[in-house]
């Protein structure tokens, strides 16, 4: 039987992850750890743990206290910190045995970092968006007298929209941080954004998978409607010239594993936004679809059957997300609280 780890399990992709992982046709043992007794994830786990947050000492010697214990085969991870940590003790971890699938420090700094994205893609013949670290007034004027308003001012290394803000004049300029934590990048309006009913699906979110022998797994695109930073509606979009695009560019960047894009359409040229080389919210969205990418990883990183999922394989239809509810037993949460640990029963 195949053991998986899952960081973080207490956030929505990690419990996506996890129930990917349920959707195998075989049973695979899921072990979670997150710092927060309180969360749905870890109650829906096979054994669960509290550990210490990444960024705090003790974390990386109670996981691997728990990858021993447990016997793990491979390490999922999806929280920024606790990946740009894993990344460091990358080689650490694998010497145990197991597989750390996170991608490597190079990767980071370029997915992390939304101006070098774009220096990337630009200094690689892909189409880059317009864009300039804000720690310089004249230089951000500048740019904003070259490509106009409204323009968009977002955190270097943020994520799911938090701290973007829309700038639409010059006196607005005066209010950005002059900081090289911020960018500020030509807005980019969807060309084909479309509404149902007050859905607006304006952008779109794509994944390729890269086996462990660098062959191309597939990929599977969605055009969706966001709501605070999260995916909420959309529907799968069949196009395999831009796959193919895609594709390129992860190759080119080394990643081994999961590659999700963010972008949008221009003259049918397409405006890569964000680059995360990581399981995204989206994860299990996918799996219905047929791109069950935590199976493929399984697949291609512990066993080395390196698959392949053709898009005429996916299914096509509409989906809508909601919140949902686990309902958990008051002695396993004050269990888990008090033992750092809970088992399935």
């Amino acid at each position: 039987m195949t053991t998986v780890l899952v960081t973080g399990i207490g956030g929505t992709r990690s419990i996506g992850i996890m129930k990917s992982l349920r959707d195998m046709q075989e049973h695979i043992r899921v072990i979670g750890t997150d710092a927060n007794f309180f969360n749905a994830g870890a109650f829906q786990c096979d054994v669960a743990y509290i550990v210490p947050f990444a960024s705090e000492e003790g974390y990386l010697a109670r996981l691997e206290e728990i990858i021993t214990k447990e016997n793990v085969s491979i390490v999922f991870a999806s929280v920024e910190k606790e990946v740009a940590f894993l990344a460091q003790h990358k080689a650490e971890i694998e010497a145990m045995g197991v597989v750390c699938l996170v991608p490597d420090q190079e990767v980071l700094a370029v997915c992390f970092d939304k101006y070098k994205t774009q220096q990337f893609l630009n200094d690689n013949g892909f189409t880059a968006i317009p864009c300039i670290y804000t720690d310089n007034e004249a230089a951000t004027r500048q740019f904003a007298d070259e490509h106009g308003f409204p323009l968009i001012r977002k955190p270097v290394m943020g994520y799911g929209s938090k701290g973007l803000s829309i700038i639409c004049a010059q006196e607005e300029l005066a209010e950005i941080p002059k900081s090289n934590e911020y960018v500020l990048q030509q807005y980019i309006e969807n060309e084909d954004t479309e509404t149902f009913y007050n859905t607006v699906l304006n952008e779109y979110t794509a994944e390729v998978f890269i086996n462990n022998n660098g062959s191309v797994a597939g990929g599977i695109i969605l055009k969706r409607a966001l709501h605070a930073g999260e995916t909420v509606a959309g529907y799968r979009v069949d196009d395999e010239k831009t796959l193919r695009y895609l594709s390129g560019i992860a190759v080119k960047l080394g990643i081994k594993g999961p590659c999700n894009f963010q972008y949008r359409k221009v003259d049918g040229k397409i405006y890569i936004f964000e680059i995360n080389p990581l399981f995204s919210g989206t994860t299990y969205v996918r799996a219905q679809f047929g791109f069950n990418n935590v199976a493929l990883a399984v697949k291609s990183f512990v066993r080395g059957e390196h698959e392949t999922i053709a898009s005429s394989e996916l299914e096509d239809k509409y989906f809508v997300r909601y919140l949902s509810e686990t309902f958990i037993n008051p002695k396993d949460i004050e269990k888990f609280q008090t033992t750092g640990k809970f088992t399935k029963q």
